[in-house]
């Protein structure tokens, strides 16, 4: 697996698009940046997977598995988690009532707790993201239309290999069609409420 992502961090690397420029430098990202990198380094071994609740989908390498959730998990607003085997390597996807908050707002609230927030898009989808130094982990929001919160969790992020590598995945989510995806990938469980989005 460390093999694979040398060759990705190298090619990003010619590319100059680090996690770090992203988070600085960049005001958007689009699959069109790292789909075809992506299918060229891991192949069949990595697949879109859905997330219903928002018409979204992301691609997922194959070597991050999905974990089955609890209803403890699914009681903290966990609607689906992927977890590399030795357990060094996790995407976590939360999905909650937003009560109102805009990504803005949620910007200036970091901001009063000295945390910096960059507001971005992701294949034209407005997000924030910001650094959680307490758990090392990118967190990426999204206000879907329904006024919900879309958490993706990627861990852990000061990591170069795992920070390049979770860039690529971020840079994937995007409506979903069902052009792309099979039955059996979707990995959570389905309950559409609201369009990814934002109005």
């Amino acid at each position: 697996m460390k093999k694979i992502l040398s060759l990705l961090l190298s090619f990003l690397l010619l590319l100059s698009l680090s996690s770090a420029a992203f988070a600085e430098e960049q005001a958007s990202l689009t699959w069109d940046d790292f789909g075809s990198v992506a299918g060229e380094v891991f192949g069949e071994e990595a697949h879109f997977v859905s997330i219903p609740e928002v018409n979204a989908k992301i691609w997922i390498p194959d070597y991050l598995e999905p974990v089955n959730l609890t209803e403890e998990d699914r009681a903290n607003n966990t609607i689906a988690e992927f977890l590399s085997y030795d357990e060094t390597e996790m995407v976590l996807i939360t999905y909650s009532d937003a009560a109102g908050l805009t990504l803005p707002a949620f910007k200036q609230a970091l901001e009063n707790s000295d945390i910096h927030g960059d507001l971005v898009e992701i294949n034209g989808i407005p997000m924030l993201q910001y650094y959680a130094a307490e758990g090392d982990s990118l967190v990426a929001n999204f206000i879907t239309t329904e006024n919900n919160l879309l958490q993706l969790i990627f861990c852990p992020f000061s990591d170069d290999l795992s920070s390049f590598l979770y860039t690529v995945i971020l840079s994937s989510i995007q409506p979903d069609t069902g052009e792309d995806i099979a039955e059996e990938e979707a990995v959570v469980p389905v309950n559409p409420v609201s369009g990814l989005i934002s109005k």
